[in-house]
């Protein structure tokens, strides 16, 4: 006979691991401070890409004033400016993913305990089962000639 909490709790099982699974698993396969570091890196790198990115349009954008401004300025201190800034924009963007990679895997670690629940649950209910069945009887033990026993399910 079916049992409609053993179809619902292995239907919520499939589509946890169909939607959700595959996500879950990279993310809680690290410990969380391995996750977050990574996350960090993967983070520097990116960053410092979009800021030089975003650094060379603006100084295309600006070509004709900052051929006029490059002839009056220092280097030293337009050097100085743009590494302060860098310094700035870094820190707050790996602070943004650190932050996000945290969290990320936090879900992944709370996802993971939801779906441990749902096996334990069905676990439980299967256990149950058998414990049923040995208590009404339906197993029955039978004897052979060579007195072996044999389990038959009745």
């Amino acid at each position: 006979m079916l049992d409609p909490n053993k179809i619902r709790t292995m239907t919520k099982l499939a589509i946890m691991e169909e939607e959700e699974g595959t996500e879950m698993m990279k993310r809680i396969s690290h410990r969380k401070v391995d996750y977050v570091f990574s996350g960090i890196f993967k983070g520097f790198v990116a960053g410092s890409v979009c800021f030089i990115l975003v650094m060379l349009l603006w100084f295309f954008y600006l070509w004709d004033d900052l051929n006029d401004f490059i002839v009056n300025l220092d280097v030293m201190q337009l050097m100085q400016d743009i590494g302060f800034r860098y310094l700035i924009f870094l820190a707050v963007y790996l602070v943004i993913c650190a932050i996000v990679a945290f969290r990320t895997h936090t879900k992944g670690m709370r996802q993971r305990y939801i779906y441990l629940s749902y096996l334990k649950s069905l676990k439980n209910s299967y256990d149950q089962d058998r414990k049923d069945r040995t208590r009404s009887g339906q197993n029955k033990i039978k004897r052979t000639g060579d007195d072996r026993a044999e389990r038959e399910d009745v």
